[in-house]
């Protein structure tokens, strides 16, 4: 038992790790001139036209007969939808935008860093959710533990426990309210250029870095409920003679 709890535990505490690559904007944006620097980044799979999901159906009677867990699916691909849709009229004000810069060259890398901006997003976010899910996942196997074990005062491993759950459910609203977070760069003129991407750049990386420590701190709970539950399942194994 100490052996397969130590294994949940290490699997935890490396669950997150690496860190998250947050800082792998560094790489897209020097502090040198953008002018001249030329960063490759692949077609970004989140911006583009917006699709249909309900298509033609009436949506003041389509959610009329479905139950609350059916009710709350729907409404985030209405706002998935919306997001998309919010997206590409932004994306084709910038463009429209950068056809007036002289500067061709730099157009282009403007263009090429605002989408790397919402390729980052989703990509941070796509592994913090899973990272999450693992968490879930594990936090179910303990409390499977916990409920099989015959000890009389389980209260403490399941208050750790409940407490990891909370702190799972509101890192994933935090995840889930990231990634739907618009970064298109909004620019007055070519000259500031430069300033409007740095700005975006900010604050992506700063809305990220909060939504890691959501996760962080999870991960920090899901830890804790291991630990209380080994403290009320070891004894009463040794109490049996079981190793």
């Amino acid at each position: 038992m100490k052996k397969i709890f130590s294994f949940l535990i290490v699997s935890a505490v490396l669950l997150l790790n690496p860190l998250y690559p947050v800082y792998a904007m560094d790489s897209i944006i020097s502090s040198d001139n953008s002018t001249t620097t030329q960063p490759v980044v692949k077609p970004n799979p989140v911006i583009g036209a917006p699709q249909p999901i309900f298509g033609t159906q009436d949506s003041t009677t389509s959610t009329q007969h479905l139950n609350p867990l059916e009710v709350n699916r729907a409404n985030l691909q209405q706002r998935a939808q919306d997001f998309r849709e919010r997206i590409a009229t932004k994306e084709a004000a910038l463009k429209a935008k950068l056809a007036q810069f002289k500067d061709k060259n730099k157009a282009e890398i403007v263009d090429r860093i605002n989408r790397s901006f919402a390729e980052i997003n989703k990509k941070v976010t796509d592994e913090m959710t899973k990272h999450l899910d693992k968490l879930t996942e594990l936090l179910g196997k303990v409390q499977t533990k916990l409920d099989q074990s015959s000890a009389t005062d389980k209260s403490s491993a399941q208050t750790a426990i409940d407490d990891a759950k909370t702190k799972i459910a509101d890192a994933k609203g935090v995840v889930s309210a990231q990634a739907l977070k618009d970064y298109t760069v909004s620019i007055s003129s070519e000259s500031a250029a430069k300033a409007s991407v740095m700005t975006t750049r900010k604050s992506l990386h700063d809305d990220l870095l909060i939504a890691f420590q959501s996760v962080k701190s999870a991960r920090e709970a899901v830890i804790s409920a291991i630990r209380a539950t080994m403290k009320v399942i070891t004894p009463e194994r040794n109490a049996n003679g079981q190793q």
